[in-house]
C-alpha cells in the first residue's frame, strides 16, 4: 500500500525562506516579471507540431537580445480503445528548449528555437500516485499499471502506426519566429500588443515522436495590460497551419486554434505570481479517441522570480482540466531567461 505523501517540512521552510529573501531584497524592473508562462500541450502526439507557446508580449528594441532556456518535465498516463482503434500514452517526456531573439529597427524582432527531447519511463509515477492519495484525487488506473513504463502507441486494425516503447533522446523540430510591435512603449506605457509568426521545420525524427515530419506555420496576437500598480493580465490567440506530416497523416487536421488567458499579481519587486489558462483545438479528426480529438484545456499556476537585474526564473505546475485525456496529467515548467 502506498504511503501518503509527506512534505519535508524543514526543506520546505528553507525554500520559502530563500524565495522570500530574494523577493524582498534588491530591485528588479516590473515588466520582465510580468511575463506569460510559455507552457505547451506536451501530449506526445500533439507536441510534434509547431503550435506556439505564449512568449514575451513586449517586442525588443533595436539591438536588444533575449535568451531563454526552458525545461518541461511531463508525466503522461491515459489509454483508450474501440473495436478498431487503441491508444496508450504512458511515460515521461522531457523537453529542453533554447530560444534566442534579437530586436531590429521599427519594432521588429526575430529569432530561432531549438528543442531537445527525451522520452522515457521516468520516475514520477510513485510521486503522483502518493500525491493523488494524499489529496483524495482519482488515480485513473495509474496505480494499477506497471510503474515508470514507456508506451506511446496508436494501433488501428491490429497494426501499430505509432510505437515508441524504448527510451530515446534527440533533436526536435527547429523553428524560426518573428514579432511586430503594434502597441506599446511611450504612448501606451501600460499596454502591449504584438503580432507574431512562426515557421517550424521538420528536423526531428517523426518515428520517435521528436517531430511531425512536416512544415507548420503559426500566426497569433498577444496583448498585455498593467492594471493598477501590482496587477496585470495577458491574452493570446492564434492559429497554426499544420503541413501534412508523418504522424497519423490520415487523421491529421490542418488548422489548430489556440487561446491563452492569464492574470498576475506582483507582491514584491522580485516576485510575481500568476494563473493562466490555455486552450487548444484538436490536431486530429475522424476518431472517437479523446486523446486525439478533444480540445485540450490546461491550467497553469506559477510565477516569475527575479534572480538578478537581468536574470529571471519562470516556474509553473501545469495540469489538465475538463478534457483530461487531451493533455498530460501534469507538467513541471522551469524557464531561465535573460535580456542583454
Amino acid at each position: 500500500m502506498s504511503r501518503p505523501l509527506r512534505c519535508p517540512s524543514p526543506g520546505i521552510r528553507c525554500l520559502l525562506t530563500l524565495v522570500l529573501a530574494v523577493a524582498v531584497t534588491g530591485s528588479a524592473a516590473a515588466d520582465p516579471l510580468r511575463h506569460p508562462l510559455a507552457v505547451r500541450n506536451h501530449n506526445p502526439f500533439v507536441a510534434v507540431y509547431g503550435i506556439p507557446a505564449m512568449d514575451a508580449v513586449e517586442v525588443l528594441d533595436q539591438g536588444g537580445n533575449r535568451l531563454a532556456l526552458t525545461l518541461d518535465a511531463t508525466s503522461n498516463f491515459t489509454d483508450d480503445g474501440t473495436d478498431n482503434e487503441f491508444i496508450a500514452i504512458d511515460g515521461e517526456t522531457y523537453r529542453l528548449n533554447l530560444r534566442y531573439t534579437r530586436g531590429f529597427a521599427d519594432g521588429w524582432e526575430a529569432g530561432v528555437e531549438l528543442p531537445l527531447l527525451r522520452h522515457n519511463g521516468g520516475f514520477l509515477d510513485g510521486f503522483i500516485i502518493n500525491w493523488h492519495d494524499f489529496f483524495g484525487f482519482p488515480q485513473g488506473g495509474r496505480d494499477e499499471t506497471e510503474r515508470d513504463r514507456l508506451e506511446y502507441r496508436y494501433t488501428t486494425g491490429g497494426s501499430d502506426l505509432v510505437a515508441v516503447d524504448a527510451a530515446d533522446s534527440g533533436v526536435g523540430d527547429v523553428a524560426i519566429h518573428v514579432g511586430r510591435r503594434l502597441v506599446g512603449r511611450d504612448r501606451h506605457p501600460r499596454r502591449r500588443l504584438a503580432l507574431r509568426a512562426q515557421l517550424k521545420a521538420p528536423t526531428g525524427d517523426s518515428d520517435r515522436l521528436f517531430g511531425s515530419g512536416g512544415w507548420d506555420v503559426a500566426l497569433w496576437l498577444q496583448a498585455q495590460h498593467h492594471w493598477r500598480e501590482r496587477l496585470w493580465w495577458s491574452a493570446g490567440a492564434g492559429v497554426t497551419y499544420l503541413g501534412r506530416g508523418d504522424v497519423l497523416p490520415d487523421l491529421q487536421r490542418h488548422l489548430v486554434g489556440v487561446l491563452s488567458l492569464g492574470a498576475g499579481w506582483q507582491p514584491w519587486q522580485r516576485l510575481s505570481l500568476q494563473l493562466q489558462t490555455d486552450l487548444q483545438s484538436p490536431a486530429y479528426q475522424d476518431t472517437p479517441l479523446g486523446q486525439l480529438s478533444d480540445t485540450a484545456v490546461q491550467i497553469s499556476i506559477g510565477g516569475s522570480l527575479g534572480l538578478t537585474e537581468r536574470l529571471f526564473l519562470d516556474f509553473a505546475v501545469v495540469e489538465n482540466e475538463f478534457t483530461p485525456d487531451a493533455s498530460p496529467d501534469v507538467s513541471f515548467h522551469l524557464r531561465l531567461r535573460t535580456r542583454f
